[in-house]
């Protein structure tokens, strides 16, 4: 009866249904196929009752309605086939179609000259083993002469374009399939007194390889907002493998330096995606296999910070999309240089003391909460003093970070405190220490996302 459903035939360009009786029969059959847990099939007298083979002639042919699916149906060859290609391989998106986001970032006007770097070479060994030795190569450093290297922090083209911009996404796109990192290391070599590549972009998990092809020992040292701090020694024509130093992406591009050679810097951009790029030497830059639609990348640049925020992206039909970027060389101003020497940050701070606004400072006076990056969080009080400063401090008294002169919205130190800082510049407005140097090594860190927040009078 069962085939006598699927086997209806048409007369007169209609369909002939079953009769009272036979809906009753249908109805038997079904209930019958649904309690035995199989179809109906003939029984070959077997006490196990078993199903007789079908025969070549009784198989569905083309044309058949039981060998093709109803109009508007899929095979489930077709819909497996679908649905391979609808999910999204690991490193894909969703979407057929990708986007490619390619550009350039260049001087706005005149194009700058940027100055060497002057330098005292070092000749101090990384952990201290003979004094008379030690007490000669300081002796070399005293009477070494002055070196002039690049200056890494603003590299130009000759037609403008400015190198080491980072330009990426905070956040991978939603319908992105998480990836595995390249398996081979990110490598940076300290060669000719620089680290290079200055900047350089390294996927969270990634491995990251440090050379050293100095005439002497070296080191590199870095202190993530997220990850672990990594300071390590490297002897001369050595390397280090250092695996997998970022779980996870930073907020802002992570300094790193040399303890030994206190001029040597770069940045590391760390994200858990590979949506980002860092200009070259032209200031081209190209981020592939976005998803077509909205994105929201942030601009980056370590003289000044924040070039913008939230560089707004659309683009549905095209595969590429043209971001073209200009900033005058004031943008791009290094908000305070961190001097070659300790003695040089003194002289500095005098002129601070000088230059210092007094309506300014009467205007940071109260209480404020300030955050650190490794999530320390304390209530200070900003007091001013007799010569129109201020002095930062906690609220049982103890100053922490010392005595401020006040330019526009920036703290800038002028009298340090025992805690080893030399130098500390605070951008009140964006809530940004921008430059922080500490006695050790003269060390300088910039944007670390700490933050200093007013907090309601009492």
């Amino acid at each position: 009866m069962t085939k006598r459903l699927i086997d209806l035939q048409r007369h007169d360009g209609a369909w002939v249904g079953p009769s009272a009786s036979e809906n009753e029969l249908i109805a038997t059959s079904f209930a019958l196929m649904f309690l035995s847990g199989r179809p109906e099939a003939p029984v070959d007298g077997k006490p196990d009752g078993g199903a007789k083979p079908v025969d070549e002639k009784e198989k569905p042919k083309e044309g058949d309605l039981r060998s093709e699916p109803r109009r508007g149906q899929e095979t489930r060859a077709e819909q497996s086939s679908r649905a391979e290609q609808a999910e999204p391989k690991p490193g894909q998106t969703g979407h057929g179609v990708v986007l490619t986001v390619r550009g350039r970032v260049m001087i706005d006007g005149p194009i700058p000259e940027v100055p060497p770097l002057k330098i005292k070479p070092t000749f101090r060994a990384i952990i201290p083993r003979n004094r008379e030795k030690d007490l000669r190569n300081e002796e070399r450093e005293r009477t070494a002469p002055v070196v002039e290297i690049p200056d890494d922090s603003l590299v130009l083209s000759k037609e403008g374009g400015i190198a080491n911009v980072a330009i990426y996404l905070k956040k991978a796109p939603r319908d992105w399939k998480p990836s595995a990192p390249p398996s081979d290391p990110v490598v940076i070599e300290a060669v000719e007194r620089r680290f290079s590549p200055h900047m350089i972009f390294i996927r969270a998990g990634q491995s990251l390889m440090v050379k050293n092809s100095l005439g002497e020992a070296a080191n590199f040292h870095s202190l993530p907002i997220h990850a672990s701090e990594q300071n390590v020694g490297i002897n001369f024509r050595d390397e280090k493998l250092i695996k997998s130093p970022y779980t996870q992406s930073e907020r802002l591009p992570n300094r790193f330096g040399s303890g030994v050679h206190p001029w040597m810097s770069g940045y590391l951009l760390a994200l858990d995606h590979p949506f980002a790029a860092i200009t070259d030497t032209d200031g081209r830059f190209e981020i592939r296999d976005l998803p077509p639609g909205e994105h929201h990348f942030t601009v980056w640049h370590e003289r000044r910070g924040y070039l913008n925020k939230d560089l707004v992206v659309r683009d549905e039909d095209d595969k590429v999309s043209e971001v073209n970027l200009r900033y005058t060389a004031e943008q791009l101003a290094r908000l305070d240089p961190i001097p070659a020497t300790i003695n040089d940050t003194a002289k500095q701070r005098a002129a601070r003391l000088k230059a210092n606004d007094r309506e300014a400072a009467a205007k940071l006076v109260g209480r404020w909460m300030l955050t650190l990056p490794a999530g320390f969080v304390f209530e200070a009080e900003v007091t001013q003093t007799g010569d129109g400063c201020v002095k930062l401090g906690g609220k049982q008294g103890n100053n922490p970070f010392g005595k401020f002169a006040v330019k526009g919205d920036r703290l800038e130190l002028v009298e340090p405190t025992d805690k080893g800082i030399v130098d500390l510049v605070w951008q009140v407005k964006s809530n940004n220490l921008l430059t922080l140097i500490v006695d050790q090594n003269n060390v300088g860190a910039t944007y670390l996302g700490a933050k200093l927040e007013r907090l309601a009078a009492e």
